[in-house]
């Protein structure tokens, strides 16, 4: 029960009570007697760098969250891509050939001899009847196991799909909603940071 409670009140909120703790610290040492302008303008700059850096982290996670390069890879890939940077040549692709297998029936209708019997026209006939239903039922066969299989191909990508789906809304949510708590406290001790350095003259002369 007091694990529960525990997780509860320090786990879960444990970024609210960093800031708080870091915004507690920066403002004793700045409010510390005998206070001083110069002390207060340091820990002003001290919680705007920690702003600035924690709002730089925020983007740089958010970048990576969606696969996207970091700052420093987009500006190498900017650097790469200048007019100096470039080959003069010409630009050569290669050309892949075009093949095509085609797999025809093992079946020849069979013929007769001109002066053949009709016995024998009719025997030709019940074997030419019997090789084409056997190479008509092979091809209905394969037909059957290649949309079998094309099935299967699209319900594991239709399932691929949507589990793709899922993790993108994921991290939408989690950059429109869960990122903003680390950009909450770097915007926090931004603005301390300012509103220190603006009134830091004033608040050392009523401290003293």
């Amino acid at each position: 029960m007091l694990r529960t409670w525990a997780i509860w009140l320090f786990s879960k909120p444990r970024l609210a009570w960093l800031a708080l703790a870091v915004l507690a610290l920066l403002l004793a040492i700045a409010l510390h007697r005998p206070t001083t302008e110069q002390r207060i303008r340091f820990v002003a700059g001290a919680f705007q760098l920690l702003g600035i850096v924690t709002v730089a982290l925020d983007i740089r996670q958010k970048r990576k969250d969606f696969g996207l390069p970091g700052l420093i890879d987009a500006f190498s890939k900017w650097l790469s891509q200048s007019p100096l940077s470039r080959n003069s040549g010409g630009v050569s692709a290669p050309l892949r050939g075009l093949t095509m297998n085609a797999e025809g029936g093992h079946f020849a209708l069979k013929g007769c001899p001109a002066n053949a019997s009709t016995e024998d026209r009719i025997r030709a006939l019940e074997g030419n009847v019997v090789g084409l239903d056997q190479e008509i039922r092979g091809a209905v066969e394969t037909i059957r196991h290649e949309t079998t299989a094309r099935e299967v191909a699209i319900r594991e990508e239709r399932v691929a799909r949507e589990s793709e789906d899922t993790k993108i809304r994921e991290k939408l949510a989690v950059s429109q909603t869960g990122g903003l708590h680390l950009s909450a406290v770097g915007i926090l001790w931004l603005a301390v940071g300012t509103v220190l350095g603006t009134i830091s003259q004033e608040l050392a002369q009523r401290l003293r």
